[in-house]
């Protein structure tokens, strides 16, 4: 079952890249240059893994239809805004579209191939808007 923490996590993060394959699985290159500053010193991107994914499609607030595969990410950056969970389908919105992707779990690692546990990533984010906000 889908986490959406991680999604939430990422808040104002952009997926720059996707690879891998539908159906299977699919790797989300994230920079997000606030909390990897909580979690480690050296710039490094994320990669969230999700299994089994059955469903990657974009659909463009302006457009008709949604696009399948990874030509959807074609200008190479997705801001995350939020993320909900509704029939079975997570949707990660940015300003212009939404990503809909239908998948079993995630595997969040810093792009050296540390893995990196949701309790550590949910207490990164905490701090970090604490620290700017709080």
């Amino acid at each position: 079952m889908p986490n959406l923490d991680y999604w939430h996590c990422f808040h104002d993060g952009t997926i720059v890249t996707a690879a891998g394959a539908v159906p299977g699985v699919l790797e989300f290159t994230i920079d997000c240059d606030w909390l990897r500053e909580e979690l480690h010193p050296s710039p490094r991107r994320f990669l969230l893994r999700i299994t089994n994914c059955t469903i990657f499609e974009i659909e463009h607030y302006d457009h008709d239809h949604a696009v399948n595969g990874f030509e959807a990410l074609t200008d190479g950056e997705f801001d995350i805004l939020g993320a909900e969970f509704r029939d079975g389908v997570v949707h990660v919105s940015n300003a212009n579209s939404v990503l809909r992707l239908a998948y079993e779990s995630e595997l969040l690692m810093l792009d050296g191939g540390a893995v990196i546990p949701l309790h550590d990533l949910v207490e990164a984010a905490n701090r970090a808007v604490a620290a700017h906000f709080g």
